[in-house]
């Protein structure tokens, strides 16, 4: 079958879920009527999903996507606190449940506190359970979590365990309310390693019957629990002997942590490591390798590209191989893997000479000192990316040759190419003389795409890198494939130039907007317009998806910042900026746009309230604006790049460039490392290394 016919495939039973059809031999007839030929192929896949319990039971969003099974709890279950459903087991509190039981925590006979599973018997599969509960009952092992008896009635069965604090699911909450994405990575490392060391200890064939290993199938961060700071594997439900190579698979899992060969029923002894790796993903950056609906996410596994941006370059690496669609492709076993990305963190590059002549500045607590730096080039044979710098560090500057005049936008990301060994820090800018692909790292033009392209406005895709769009003079958005430097479609329908362009997170919309006043949503397949919004104003200059893609933020040369609704094809006006709306951006929260103009001042804005509740004033206009993803806002105006912390608003430092800024982007490097990019007015982009804050921000 052709990659062609697969992505059909996809799409097919995409529609399937997005209408919310349930029978199988009808339905599938109605939405193949255009491509009987695959009509087998999806009948099939959809009959293994339903069989699995995979469709239309999950919430359209990565939270619950990672925090929910894919199944509804049974309504079977007739506890309360002080039952005794066994003799010598008391029920104080329900602590958990899902589709596989419940959770109490309890005391035994020998009032000893404890957690008490309860699983409903069902004739086929507790025969299987309990006899690999007994084997995990057998084994000592300090990070898992201690099985002490198995206990039965005639409708369920009593897993007797060692009770935990909590999980790393509670610590990841814990992190975002307190305003971080994500565990940090020296913390997360040490956990990484305890589970890798649980998980092949369980997966060794020495283990089961018949020397077969067992393979736990559920990996996630609700089931790497925490006892006295040690961390221990858990909630076997899915867990299984594992003969040779591979075993069939059946039972409801959690989608967003699924193996591809989990959707063949098959399961290996790598299963668990690709379960690990997407574990890693979340807790490390705050999101999963792979999104969207349940559909969407089977495609992913089986034949997506991760989203892995938010990880460095080396980690990037090692996370790919791990994530390989083919088990005999990842890690060896997952101690190899998280090896590999314990050395992908500790490699240093050589420092540079200005990096040894200032590293006595690191013991002024830089993370919270406001200070200027100018901005001058050195020579030198130095490496441009320090693994860790102590004060904002001037790399290179791209060739000011190419555009002539101001770099109008640049937007830079982290990108696997063909022609690369590895994933490479690359920009793509526009400006009067058309778009250009830049290597950051190195500072070397890649490409050019000529003058009849050129404009306001260029943008990366998050998840299908290497995809870009531009915007441009002559009223067009270009689509490219950086991979091969191909025009790969044109959108038509903007009366007048193209001022701002930009992707939906999930990669499948496109939003743009024109001096004709005019707000298109296109379709990134197809390259249909959706909808026009049709703004008061002249000119709208600025646009931004919101985090779910269902609402924008546009600002405008009057002055106006304005919510659209796209399912409702309704606008909301939130305010003014007293003269030009430059930048608007969104907040991952869903809840806060922010925004800056010729006024100097940098707003934010509560969508819910419609209210202004902050804002920042500078001596000039504010041409440049950017949120990273580790909680930093990069303002820049004038000569000037001023560094927040968000949400706490609080001033890091200022960079002092030596020509008048036009725009800025960032992404992060590692856990001490950002790259900024900095596009002037008369002398190309200037890139610096950015040292990442010390302390967490607190929420204003």
């Amino acid at each position: 079958m052709s990659p062609k016919e697969l992505e059909e495939i996809d799409y097919l039973i995409q529609s399937f879920e997005s209408k919310g059809l349930d029978n199988i031999t009808t339905s599938v007839e109605e939405i193949c009527k255009d491509k009987p030929h695959l009509e087998e192929a999806v009948r099939n896949r959809l009959g293994a999903l339903k069989k699995m319990a995979w469709l239309s039971q999950i919430a359209n969003s990565s939270e619950a996507n990672s925090e929910m099974a894919i199944t509804n709890p049974q309504p079977l279950y007739q506890f309360t606190s002080g039952d005794q459903p066994i003799p010598g087991v008391i029920l104080e509190k329900l602590i958990g449940q899902g589709g596989f039981g419940q959770v109490w925590r309890g005391k035994n006979e020998t009032l000893k506190t404890i957690a008490i599973k309860i699983l409903p018997k069902d004739k086929g599969s507790t025969e299987i359970e309990k006899t690999t509960l007994a084997w995990l009952q057998a084994m000592d092992h300090p990070n898992l979590l201690k099985i002490f008896e198995l206990k039965e009635t005639d409708t369920f069965l009593f897993v007797l365990m060692e009770l935990a604090d909590g999980t790393l699911f509670d610590s990841f909450t814990a992190a975002k309310k307190s305003g971080s994405s994500h565990i940090p990575f020296s913390e997360l490392l040490p956990f990484m390693q305890q589970a890798a060391t649980a998980i092949d200890f369980l997966n060794d064939p020495q283990h089961g019957i018949g020397n077969q290993g067992i393979q736990h199938r559920d990996i996630k961060p609700q089931n790497l629990l925490l006892v006295n700071g040690v961390l221990k594997v858990g909630d076997f439900g899915l867990a299984r002997l594992l003969s040779h190579t591979m075993t069939s698979h059946t039972g409801t899992l959690t989608l967003a942590f699924a193996a591809p060969e989990f959707f063949e029923g098959k399961t290996y002894r790598q299963s668990d490591q690709y379960s690990l790796a997407c574990t890693f993903c979340q807790l490390a950056t705050g999101r999963l390798p792979f999104d969207g609906t349940a559909a969407e996410i089977v495609a992913g596994h089986l034949r997506g590209t991760p989203n892995l941006q938010l990880l460095s370059e080396d980690q990037q690496a090692v996370v790919e191989k791990a994530l390989s669609k083919k088990p005999q492709n990842r890690w060896k076993d997952c101690n190899e893997f998280v090896k590999n990305l314990e050395k992908s963190s500790l490699k240093k590059p050589f420092l540079s000479r200005r990096e040894i002549l200032g590293g006595s500045m690191g013991g002024l607590g830089l993370a919270y000192l406001s200070y200027h730096l100018i901005a001058k080039p050195e020579a030198g044979n130095q490496d441009p990316w320090p693994l860790k710098i102590s004060a904002p560090t001037f790399i290179h500057k791209l060739s000011p040759q190419h555009h002539i005049g101001p770099v109008r936008e640049i937007s830079i990301g982290s990108m696997q190419f063909k022609n690369l060994p590895s994933r490479k820090t690359m920009g793509i800018s526009n400006g009067a003389f058309g778009p250009a692909v830049w290597n950051i790292q190195s500072g070397t033009l890649i490409e050019s795409f000529g003058k009849e392209h050129g404009g306001a406005c260029a943008t990366l895709a998050p998840l299908e890198s290497p995809f870009a769009a531009t915007g441009a003079d002559n009223n067009k958005i270009s689509l490219w494939n950086l991979d091969s430097n191909l025009l790969v479609n044109e959108l038509i329908g903007h009366k007048s130039s193209v001022n701002s362009v930009q992707f939906s997170r999930d990669a499948s919309k496109i939003a743009s907007c024109a001096c004709d006043g005019l707000i298109k949503i296109w379709d990134f397949k197809t390259g249909n317009c959706i909808h026009t919004f049709k703004a008061e104003s002249r000119i709208t200059y600025t646009l931004a998806f919101g985090p779910t893609g269902a609402w924008l933020a546009t600002g405008s040369w009057d002055g106006k910042v304005q919510i659209w609704n796209i399912e409702a094809k309704a606008k909301t006006d939130l305010g003014n900026h007293p003269g030009k709306v430059w930048r608007v951006i969104a907040a991952e929260n869903s809840k806060t746009i922010i925004t800056s103009g010729t006024d100097g001042l940098v707003k934010i804005w509560d969508i819910t309230s419609g209210k202004e509740t902050h804002s920042l004033e500078h001596s000039h206009e504010i041409t440049g604006l950017y949120l990273a993803e580790r909680n930093y806002l990069f303002a820049g105006g004038g000569n000037k790049v001023y560094v927040y912390t968000w949400p706490d608003l609080q001033l890091q430092y200022t960079i002092d460039i030596s020509n008048d800024i036009e725009t800025l982007s960032a992404c992060i490097k590692d856990e001490y490392f950002i790259c900024l990019s900095v596009g002037t007015k008369k002398e190309g982009t200037f890139i610096y290394a950015l040292p990442m804050a010390e302390k967490k921000p607190k929420a204003v």
